[in-house]
C-alpha cells in the first residue's frame, strides 16, 4: 500500500508541473485514506483554485481548518478565494483568524498579494492590520495611508490610522484621522471616545468633554466614555466632576481597573490619601502586576506615614518592572524616612543609572 507521505508527495509533483487535475486525483487519494489531512485539503484546494473553481476551492481551505484550527495557511488561502467571491467581510475575518495566529506568516502572504495587485485597498489594509498586530506602528501608519489613497471612504480605515497614530503619541495627526472617520461615520461612539483621548493629550480639555458628551448620547453605558470624562475634569482642576464621572463609570463596571486608579489618583491629588490608598488596593486585586497602582500605593503609605508598608509596595513595584526609574527614586525616598541612608543613596543612584540609560537609547534613535 503506498503511505500517505508519498502520495502528498506525488500530488505535489503534479502541482509543480501543472497538472492540477492529477493532483487533486493524488489528493483525493489521501484523504479516501484520512479525511482529516490538512495538509491534503490545503493541496487540493489550491490546485481548484488554479482551475478557478473558486467554491470547491473555499470547500477545501474551510475543510483544511476543521482539521486544524491553527493552519495559518488555510485561513490565508480561504480569505484570498472569499475576496474573489467578494464576500469581504468573511474575508477580512479570515485574514485575521491567520494574523491572530502568525503575524509574519500572514505578512508575507500579504506582500504577496500587494506585488500582484498594488492598488488593492484590502491587500494594503491587512498589511497595516499585520504589523499592527506585530507593534509595528510607524509600518502599519504608512500601510493604513495606502489604504485610504486607494479608498478614502472607509471610516473604520480613518479610525484605525487615527488610533495607531495616538499610540505613538502623534495626536495631531490622529485627529485629523478621528475628524475624517466621523465625517463618515457621526455614530461611531468608539470613535469620537479616541477623539477625546486625543483632545486631552494636547491640552484641549473643553473639546474633550464634548467628544466624551457625544460618545455618551450615542452609548450611554460606555465606561470608558465616563472615564475619559473623569480624567479629563481632573487634569481640569475639578475633582469633584472628576469623581462623579468615574464613579459612573464604575458603576457600569466595578471591575474597571483604569477608574479606580483614576478615581485613586484624584483622591491623592486632593491630599485623601486613605480614600486613594482603598482605590489602589480595589486595582491590585483586579491586576496584582499593576505596576502604576503599586508605585501610587506606595507614595499614599508613605504620605500617611507607613513607611514600611510603602517600602513593600516600592519592592512589589520593581519586582513587576526592574527597570522602572519612578519606583527605585520612590524607594529612596521610603529608606531614607527609615533611616536606612546607604540603601537609600544606592535606590537613588539606580534610578540615576536607569535615567542615564534611557537618555543614551532616546539619542541614538534621534
Amino acid at each position: 500500500m503506498v503511505s500517505i507521505a508519498a502520495l502528498l508527495q506525488k500530488a505535489e509533483e503534479k502541482y509543480l508541473d501543472g497538472s492540477y487535475d492529477e493532483a487533486i486525483e493524488y489528493y483525493d487519494r489521501v484523504l479516501d485514506i484520512d479525511p482529516m489531512n490538512t495538509a491534503a485539503w490545503c493541496g487540493r484546494g489550491m490546485a481548484c483554485f488554479c482551475f478557478s473553481r473558486y467554491e470547491d476551492a473555499l470547500e477545501c481551505y474551510s475543510r483544511a481548518i476543521e482539521a486544524d484550527p491553527e493552519c495559518v495557511p488555510a485561513w490565508e488561502c480561504r480569505a484570498e478565494v472569499l475576496f474573489i467571491l467578494g464576500r469581504c467581510d468573511e474575508a477580512i475575518s479570515s485574514y485575521q483568524e491567520a494574523i491572530d495566529r502568525d503575524p509574519a506568516y500572514a505578512l508575507a502572504w500579504i506582500e504577496r498579494c500587494i506585488d500582484s495587485r498594488p492598488d488593492d485597498a484590502e491587500s494594503w489594509r491587512q498589511k497595516g492590520l499585520a504589523l499592527l498586530s506585530m507593534g509595528r506602528y510607524e509600518e502599519a501608519i504608512e500601510a493604513y495611508r495606502m489604504a485610504l489613497d486607494i479608498d478614502p471612504s472607509q471610516a473604520r480605515d480613518w479610525c484605525i490610522l487615527g488610533e495607531s497614530l495616538q499610540t505613538i503619541g502623534r495626536h495631531s495627526e490622529a485627529l485629523e484621522c478621528f475628524e475624517r472617520a466621523l465625517e463618515l461615520s457621526p455614530s461611531d461612539s468608539a470613535c469620537w471616545i479616541r477623539m477625546g483621548e486625543s483632545m486631552h493629550s494636547t491640552g484641549r480639555y473643553d473639546e474633550a468633554l464634548e467628544c466624551y458628551e457625544e460618545a455618551l448620547r450615542l452609548d450611554p453605558g460606555s465606561v470608558q466614555a465616563w472615564h475619559g470624562k473623569g480624567i479629563t475634569y481632573r487634569a481640569m482642576g475639578i475633582p469633584s466632576k472628576a469623581i462623579d464621572a468615574i464613579d459612573s463609570a464604575l458603576t457600569l463596571d466595578p471591575e474597571h481597573a483604569q477608574s479606580w486608579y483614576a478615581k485613586g489618583i484624584t483622591f491623592r491629588a486632593m491630599g485623601l490619601y486613605e480614600d486613594a490608598l482603598e482605590c489602589f488596593d480595589r486595582v491590585l486585586r483586579i491586576d496584582p502586576g499593576n505596576a502604576s497602582a503599586l508605585k501610587s500605593r506606595a507614595w499614599s503609605l508613605y504620605n500617611l506615614g507607613r513607611y514600611a508598608e510603602a517600602l513593600s509596595a516600592c519592592e512589589g513595584a520593581i519586582s513587576v518592572n526592574p527597570l522602572d526609574e519612578d519606583a527605585w527614586y520612590n524607594m529612596g525616598i521610603v529608606l531614607k524616612a527609615l533611616g536606612r541612608y546607604t540603601e537609600s543613596d544606592m535606590a537613588f543612584i539606580k534610578a540615576r543609572e536607569i535615567r542615564v540609560v534611557k537618555l543614551s537609547k532616546n539619542r541614538m534613535r534621534g
